[in-house]
């Protein structure tokens, strides 16, 4: 992603992302396939647009808001461009908040710690890679409950 597309993608939009988001995009600091955090142009692209044609789990999308990615669950995260701090809000479908205002069920955070959740987030699950790796590589004959090998979807 270049800075040009990014420019491309405010012009369409209609909208002036945060610098520091814009920044993130240009230099991740996280793996590609940290879904909470989308670095794809396309994808990006592709949620906003959606989002703004349809309001998700009935939630009043405003075409003020970017949505930055997702939890896996049917949970989103994003921020509002108009808002003088740069947040990142999470709507949580399972308790959905009822509009912008009720900000406390959009558990807001600054960018930076919507940040170091994510860098600690991918931390833990190279922890817990590293360990069910080495479980594998040192599972007995009569240890059928430590799998063989890797799931697919923990794979490179």
């Amino acid at each position: 992603m270049s800075l040009k597309e990014l420019e491309q993608l405010e012009a369409e939009f209609k909208l002036t992302l945060p610098k520091e988001y814009k920044k993130a995009l240009l230099q991740p600091f996280i793996s590609k396939n940290n879904l909470e955090f989308e670095l794809d142009l396309a994808e990006l692209r592709r949620n906003n647009l959606e989002f703004r044609d349809t309001d998700p789990w009935e939630f009043p999308w405003s075409d003020q808001f970017w949505w930055i990615g997702a939890d896996g669950a049917g949970g989103f995260y994003f921020i509002d461009c108009k808002h003088s701090e740069c947040e990142v809000l999470y709507f949580d479908h399972e308790a959905p908040a009822e509009n912008i205002q009720d900000r406390e069920q959009l558990h807001p955070q600054s960018l930076e710690d919507f940040f170091t959740y994510l860098k600690e987030s991918e931390l833990e699950a190279e922890r817990y890679k590293e360990n069910l790796l080495n479980k594998i590589n040192n599972r007995k004959w009569w240890q059928i409950w430590i799998p063989r090998k890797l799931p697919p979807w923990m794979e490179d």
